[in-house]
């Protein structure tokens, strides 16, 4: 398992904030360059490990101590889960309606996609996807894997662990 966050600056147009000019051309505008002094920066944290790859959480505030835990407990936990009674998976799903949303065991992974289209007036399309890979742990009964979506939105992906009779 690997976790990490990181800043992103969000500026626009070239930031060399060198500019040559001649004596004389101190405010010729083509000796001109615009530049950003504070660009605006959003903070992404996300994770990955062998089994999948987790969700991508936006933070809005510094990273200290409290904030990395409640990020481990409330995005990592969640989308990276067998234990004993089996393999679960929750992903976030709010954008998208059942029907836009397609669960199926491909070898010895769980494959998770959805796609949204929405028709817009005239000007085109919008579409909403995304696809997502969960390794499926030995012993894990994928005949039995269910899905369902809560009321949240949330995709609830669950499988037993296979039971062995002599």
């Amino acid at each position: 398992m690997f976790s990490d966050e990181s800043k992103f600056c969000i500026s626009f147009g070239n930031q060399d904030p060198r500019v040559l000019r001649k004596t004389g051309e101190a405010q010729n505008p083509r000796c001109l360059k615009s530049s950003v002094k504070f660009p605006q920066s959003v903070m992404v944290w996300g994770a990955m490990s062998s089994a999948a790859v987790g969700p991508l959480c936006f933070l809005r505030s510094r990273v200290n101590a409290a904030v990395y835990q409640e990020v481990l407990e409330h995005f990592m936990l969640p989308a990276f889960n067998c234990d004993p009674s089996g393999f679960t998976v929750h992903v976030d799903v709010k954008l998208f309606s059942p029907e836009d949303l397609l669960v199926k065991v491909s070898g010895d992974f769980v494959e998770v996609q959805g796609k949204h289209e929405e028709k817009k007036d005239g000007s085109g399309t919008m579409t909403r996807q995304f696809s997502r890979r969960y390794l499926i742990q030995g012993g894990v009964d994928t005949m039995a894997l269910e899905s369902t979506v809560s009321p949240e939105g949330i995709l609830i992906i669950f499988a037993p662990m296979l039971r062995w009779s002599l």
